[in-house]
């Protein structure tokens, strides 16, 4: 794997392993992945339809937390349909051969031809289609 995109995905793993318990969530899930054990909780803050905080647990690979560190990163300030459809673009870019140019999702483009990897980068975005409001 080039060591560039193998630096980023653990770049990315460290930012979903340092992220801070979200004491205030409105909405939470978590999911598994029963094949490989990887377990996600995603936490957040919603207002008004707008992610305002997110926080993530992950007990996995640095596959899982890759993909965990890269929703962190991205779902604040964003609607839950927003997210969706970026996990939606993530898999797609997964399963095709093509290169965009500049893809936000080049970081994984080593993770492509592993197929039974894709759902440890897809777990985050998994729990973010699972979501529960919290009482």
């Amino acid at each position: 794997m080039d060591e560039l995109y193998q630096t980023q995905l653990l770049e990315l793993a460290r930012d979903a392993r340092k992220a801070s318990p979200l004491f205030s969530a409105t909405h939470e899930a978590s999911v598994n992945n029963p094949t490989c054990g990887d377990k996600i909780t995603l936490s957040l803050m919603i207002d008004k339809n707008v992610i305002t905080d997110v926080s993530v647990s992950v007990e996995g690979c640095a596959l899982c937390e890759a993909g965990a560190g890269f929703l962190l990163n991205h779902a604040t300030g964003k609607s839950l349909t927003e997210i969706t459809a970026l996990g939606d673009a993530l898999e797609a870019f997964l399963q095709t051969e093509n290169e965009a140019q500049k893809s936000p999702f080049s970081t994984f483009s080593p993770i492509r031809a592993v197929k039974n990897r894709h759902k440890c980068v897809l777990l985050a975005f998994q729990a973010s289609s699972s979501l529960q409001p919290l009482s």
